[in-house]
């Protein structure tokens, strides 16, 4: 049995599952739970996510999921090597979203790009294999190496107890002497025609008359152990490389996240890399002339059942695509927090289209570098780009850069920018996965930063506002007379379901109406 318990509500029953490999379900984010497992052995170990849970003072062990909503692997080792596993199901905070609510945030996010969902959590959701990666394409391969790599050799050994075999014929130059059966056509050897004849040489020996002979012998090297040679030698420069990464800390995750990590990532890319040199250098393997993916090879393990699984298994341990219907593998994904701000930008274009009546387009000259940009035409010459995780660079405009931060380096959630023939203006959004009075107040922060620090053709953007899953616990900051005088401000309730997404449809209208482009005029133009 593996069992959780809330640390601050001890009187609360545990969640626990009784059987390796099943979940435990009902955990949530941001909150402290102790961690009891039976039965318990001298030298057992406990690792979530890579990170070694070390046993208390207070004689228990401590964990606190993150702010991430998705699947963890518990994985408990004992002193003799053996492992089980276990899954940890974390959920959103109820104080800031329901688990409907932010399962339907996910499927929107899905439905726009899967690739956005990737991110350094140590939660995870499950994915397709198909089309591009995006931005952590090692994760990805890490992952999927670490699931799909030990299945792949245990193919593979499978393999190596009745592999393929050809036979192949070499011609060799032999003494008369062993040749059994002669073709008539030797006998257009002068010496072998006198022999035949009665007429050879007295004395003369037998052995040194040689003749050319056809022999055939079974051998390892064939097309389909030739293209396993060949997966197997990509599925070693990849874990070579891997190993590489994770010890530079080279993944997607903040540096010290990786550090903790470090060396049971490297113990267990290490153990599939010996594993993989060691097949190659047995046999059938260490026969083979060359590593070669042929139409040939390619045939002849369609045709073998132990060929195919194993070349199926290698050939997923090195996907790195995230797109498709059919969604196989579990993969890290961006923290709650990462869900809700690509959510928000989401949120915020369907609130554009419905305002100025037009789908917008992906911005290919974009005026702010970002990691996503869309454009809305609004006729006469004018637009309104938006844009997710732009970046302002420090230091002052040039003749390419219109968007700069006058402190150091700025990087606001959304930027929607509003350009006329004559003019131009900003407008700043950043998504905050917080709720409760306190924390929104200090959330505030980042409003008045981006307000005070961000310039776009050497004017300030206005408003600058905080967008709240939860309703609102400071009415105050969302009044249009507090953000008409001080330009900042909060919009609650942004979530599925919930009225937020009505109130900024209504904002951006009056946005776009005070420089004179009121709501559905880009119909009407």
């Amino acid at each position: 049995m593996f069992a959780l318990k809330q640390t601050k509500l001890p009187q609360q029953p545990p969640l626990f599952c009784t059987g390796e490999g099943s979940v435990v379900s009902g955990l949530r984010e941001d909150v402290d739970y102790t961690i009891d497992w039976s039965p318990q052995s001298p030298g057992d170990r406990i690792f979530i996510d890579d990170v070694e849970i070390t046993f208390n003072p207070d004689g228990r062990y401590h964990w606190r999921p993150a702010f991430y909503a998705g699947r963890v692997p518990a994985d408990l080792i004992g002193a003799s090597g053996d492992l089980r596993r276990y899954w940890l199901d974390v959920g959103p905070s109820p104080l800031k979203s329901g688990d409907e609510c932010f399962a339907e945030m996910v499927r929107d996010i899905r439905q726009f790009d899967p690739g956005l969902l990737l991110g350094d959590a140590a939660a995870g959701m499950v994915f397709g294999r198909e089309g591009k990666t995006g931005l952590f394409t090692d994760d990805v391969l890490l992952s999927r190496v670490r699931t799909y790599g030990p299945r792949f050799l245990g193919a593979v050994m499978e393999i190596v107890k009745v592999p393929h075999r050809a036979l192949s014929s070499e011609t060799h130059n032999l003494p008369l002497s062993r040749i059994r059966r002669l073709h008539p056509g030797a006998l257009r050897d002068r010496r072998l025609l006198a022999l035949a004849a009665g007429k050879s040489q007295p004395g003369e020996d037998l052995d040194s008359v040689q003749v050319r002979s056809l022999s055939i012998a079974p051998t390892f090297d064939t097309p389909a152990n030739r293209s396993l040679v060949a997966l197997l030698s990509r599925m070693l420069a990849v874990l070579r490389r891997l190993q590489g990464v994770v010890l530079q800390c080279g993944l997607g995750a903040a540096r010290e996240e990786q550090e903790v990590r470090r060396d049971r990532r490297l113990a267990e890319l290490g153990s599939l890399e010996a594993r993989v040199i060691a097949i190659m250098r047995a046999l059938p393997f260490s026969e083979v002339t060359r590593a070669q993916t042929s139409a040939a090879g390619l045939t002849q393990i369609a045709a073998q059942p132990l060929y195919s699984r194993a070349y199926r298994a290698g050939c997923t341990a090195l996907r790195t695509g995230v797109e498709g219907d059919d969604q196989f593998d579990l993969l890290h994904v961006t923290p709650s927090w990462g869900i809700y701000e690509t959510w928000c930008y989401l949120a915020v274009l369907r609130a554009l289209a419905e305002v100025t009546g037009r789908p917008g387009e992906v911005c290919r000259d974009r005026l702010i570098p970002s990691q996503l940009a869309y454009r809305f035409h609004l006729g006469g010459g004018d637009s309104l780009d938006a844009f997710f995780q732009a970046t302002f660079l420090a230091e002052g405009p040039t003749a390419a850069r219109r968007a700069y931060s006058i402190s150091r380096e700025r990087r606001p959630d959304i930027v929607l920018v509003h350009a006329t023939p004559s003019s131009s203006r900003a407008m700043v959004l950043d998504a905050k996965w917080r709720s409760g009075r306190d924390r929104i107040l200090e959330s505030m922060e980042s409003a008045h930063i981006y307000h005070d620090a961000l310039r776009f053709d050497q004017r300030c953007p206005e408003p600058c506002l905080i967008l709240l899953p939860a309703p609102t616990s400071v009415p105050s900051l969302e009044t249009a007379k507090f953000v008409g005088e001080h330009g900042v401000g909060a919009l609650s309730a942004f979530a599925v379901g919930l009225p937020g997404r009505a109130n900024l449809v209504a904002l951006m209208a009056d946005w776009l109406a005070a420089k004179g482009v009121p709501q559905g005029a880009a119909q009407a133009r």
